[in-house]
Parts: C-alpha cells; sequence; structure tokens
C-alpha cells in the first residue's frame, strides 16, 4: 500500500511540474537591439526601413507609446516583446538616457516564444 502512495505522490508531482514549466527551465541570454514600442512597430516598420535608428525619446516616452509595451529589435527582425518587468525597466532606462533617438541596447533575461522576459537592460 506504502508503495502505491508514493508512486501517486511521485506522479503528482511530475505532471504538476510539466503544468507549471518545471521540467524546462529556460537559460538565461543577453542581446543587443534596438528599444521599439510596439504601437510603433505595428504602425511604422513596414514602411520605413530605418525606423528604428530614428525612433525619437519623445516618442517611446508618449502616453499610447509607453502603455502599449516595449519590445526589442534585433538585426534578424525578429521582435521580442518585453514583460511587464521589462516594460517599466525600459520606460526608466528611456527617462534615464540623454540621447533622441538610436536606442542600441543590451537586454538580459529569458526568451518564452515572442517574449522576452527581461531581468536587466543597460
Amino acid at each position: 500500500m506504502a508503495f502505491h502512495f508514493t508512486a501517486l505522490v511521485l506522479l503528482s508531482a511530475m505532471v504538476l511540474s510539466s503544468w507549471t514549466g518545471a521540467a524546462s527551465p529556460r537559460h538565461k541570454e543577453t542581446l543587443r537591439g534596438y528599444l521599439v514600442d510596439l504601437v510603433c512597430m505595428r504602425e511604422e516598420a513596414g514602411k520605413n526601413a530605418d525606423f528604428a535608428e530614428k525612433h525619437t525619446k519623445k516618442c517611446l516616452q508618449m502616453p499610447v507609446c509607453s502603455q502599449g509595451g516595449y519590445a526589442l529589435l534585433l538585426s534578424s527582425k525578429e521582435v521580442l516583446t518585453f514583460d511587464d518587468h521589462g516594460n517599466e525597466l525600459a520606460r526608466k532606462l528611456i527617462a534615464a538616457r540623454r540621447q533622441e533617438s538610436d536606442f542600441i541596447i543590451k537586454a538580459t533575461g529569458t526568451r518564452q516564444e515572442n517574449t522576452f522576459h527581461v531581468l536587466r537592460l543597460e
């Protein structure tokens, strides 16, 4: 009887860990790319080849752009959307920088499909 109970507990733990993602940990990586807001990315990227380079601090700080969230645009043209923590870090980074455009940054975190779970921005 004790064997069946132990087996049931172990099986339950395995099922629970697969639901929570504990069985497949993501690895941390540091990526370099342009900081962009998702509103402008959707509207401008296809029309303007140098959109990311010329994207301004003023635009990044506009309420609609800030509230829409941020992303990292990689040189491969892949767009990684930031999680909530990353969006908050991006707002702080933008406010602290003196530059007016060309927001190339380094982002450290983990990927989950097209979302980047940000640990640090520089």
